[in-house]
Formats: structure tokens, C-alpha cells, sequence
């Protein structure tokens, strides 16, 4: 089959494959044509992030179950550095797609007024920001205790909607968005994001 027969089908069958196996609970990884690993860019919760970092594939470990932190591709969490702003610190977990058990991450630090909340996260969805690499930042930690690097960079965040149910009090996120940054000599590229998760507790 022709690969762009193929990624028609992919997406025909989105909707099937949302509706057997639930939003959230597992990753969903569909490459786009000459894209070098890249993922196609999505806002359906197909937790995923894929990126070029100096022209080479990279790529977020697959989820296997719904839950955010630790043995999961994706975490979000509030940092505290002091002064009249708190930091919303997202990060994901993967590697170089040719290299797939040399696990790394990178990390989206954005500054925002101290006490924010989901009316301020919510805020963002549609927003493009720049990020001046010094408050608000990107940063790749490399494996075996190499030095991590951080820059300055955009992110235009498609969608970040935070929400409470009210049947029974789990809070949802969802995010998705696109990246990029300047990393000392390494250029981070075609970042795309794409997560969902529910908890029990606030996300932040």
C-alpha cells in the first residue's frame, strides 16, 4: 500500500480507534509523508510529541496506561522560583527515534503571575508565546549525566483547556500545540504536541 493511501486510512480510522480504546489511556503515533519521524499534527489526544532536534527524529515513549508523571510520556506540574511569578513546567520523556532505549527529555518552562490557576493555563489555548530563555525557556536533558542546555523559543499552544467534572470531581487536560527553540549550537524544530490525561488531583 502507498503511503499516502495509508495515511488516509489512519485518519478514517481515528474516530474508531477513540471510541474502542478511550482518549488518553494510550499513544497513538502517525508519521507524517517525507517528515523525517515527524508525527502529523493532531488535537485529538493522541499523546505524542515528535520534534527535529539538528535535523534527527525525536520522539515521546509510548504510553501504555492514562495516567500522567512518572513512566509516562508527559507531565505537567507549577514551580516555585520565588518573586511575583510561579512557572508552569510542562516535560516529555522519549529519545532519538533511531536510538529508542536512550531516554531523555525536554522541557517547556513558561512564567506566569504567581497564584495562576486553570483560568489562567485555560488562557493560553490559541496564544503564541515567545520565550526569552532566561524566565521562560525550553531545555533538553540528555542522558548519563550531560549537561542540560536551554534557549529561547516560541510555543503556540492550539488548545489547553483544563476542566473539573462534576460526576466525579477528576480533573481533564487536554494540549496541544507546536515548538520550537535555539538550544546553545542545537536547533529543536517542527516540535508538535498532542496530550490528554485525567487525574484526581489538580494538575498543577
Amino acid at each position: 500500500m502507498k503511503p499516502a493511501k495509508r495515511k488516509h486510512i489512519y485518519l478514517l480510522l481515528l474516530p474508531v480507534l477513540l471510541l474502542v480504546t478511550g482518549c488518553g489511556k494510550q499513544s497513538y503515533y502517525y508519521p507524517e509523508e517525507d517528515g523525517g519521524g515527524l508525527s502529523i499534527f493532531s488535537n485529538k489526544g493522541f499523546n505524542v510529541f515528535t520534534c527535529l532536534l539538528d535535523g534527527r527524529g525525536w520522539k515521546t515513549v509510548d504510553r501504555d496506561y492514562g495516567r500522567r508523571g512518572s513512566g509516562s510520556e508527559f507531565d505537567i506540574k507549577k514551580q516555585f522560583p520565588g518573586g511575583d511569578y510561579e512557572q508552569l513546567v510542562l516535560t516529555w520523556t522519549g529519545g532519538y527515534m533511531n536510538d529508542p532505549n536512550q531516554y531523555e527529555s525536554i522541557r517547556l518552562v513558561l512564567s506566569l503571575p504567581a497564584g495562576f490557576g486553570m483560568m489562567e493555563v485555560n488562557a493560553l489555548s490559541g496564544k503564541r508565546i515567545a520565550l526569552d530563555g532566561v524566565n521562560s525557556y525550553i531545555s533538553y536533558e540528555a542522558p548519563s549525566g550531560a549537561p542540560s542546555v536551554q534557549g529561547p523559543g516560541t510555543v503556540f499552544f492550539q488548545t489547553m483547556a483544563v476542566s473539573q467534572q462534576l460526576s466525579d470531581g477528576n480533573y481533564t487536560l487536554k494540549t496541544a500545540g507546536l515548538l520550537e527553540a535555539s538550544l546553545d549550537s542545537l536547533q529543536l524544530t517542527s516540535g508538535r504536541f498532542d496530550h490528554k490525561y485525567s487525574t484526581g488531583t489538580p494538575p498543577f
